[in-house]
């Protein structure tokens, strides 16, 4: 009876944090799986659109410079159910990790080296990612020189 006992603590501890990594991942996953919830532009609606550049600063990080058509960053409605998808916030992925919430048209993407890919993707407020025909909009740049 105790072997069954101990067994069960030992594989409902294991089964726990299995489950406990397997959400704190999905949650933060990399852009490629797009494990965030989209929402789809409907046909007949202007679309959002992203583009950007990064700038090297003279402190060796990159100021990520964005331009957004048709879309107006709301941070003071974060998490709101009420809004609409000409609005909301964005998120950084650099190597496909996620980095951080986006507020505004510039930002201090940070360190990067030759080699790193950045993605801005368009969220709304209730972090649900933009997309129009099935396709995510996003901006990306792979760095090319240090």
């Amino acid at each position: 009876m105790r072997y069954r006992i101990i067994s069960f603590i030992v594989i409902f501890s294991f089964v726990s944090v299995m489950v406990y990594l397997h959400h704190e991942n999905s949650h933060y996953a990399g852009a490629d799986d797009h494990s965030h919830e989209a929402v789809e532009v409907p046909d007949g609606e202007a679309v959002p659109a992203i583009d950007g550049e990064l700038r090297k600063d003279d402190r060796n990080h990159r100021l990520l410079i964005l331009d957004v058509e048709n879309f107006t960053f709301t941070p003071e409605k974060i998490g709101s159910e009420k809004g609409s998808f000409y609005e909301g916030h964005a998120h950084l992925y650099v190597n496909g990790e996620k980095k951080s919430r986006i507020y505004s048209t510039y930002h201090d993407a940070g360190k990067l080296e030759k080699g790193d890919v950045v993605q801005v993707f368009l969220t709304t407020n209730h972090h649900k990612m933009l997309q129009r025909n099935g396709q995510v909009i996003f901006y990306e740049e792979r760095i090319e020189k240090e």
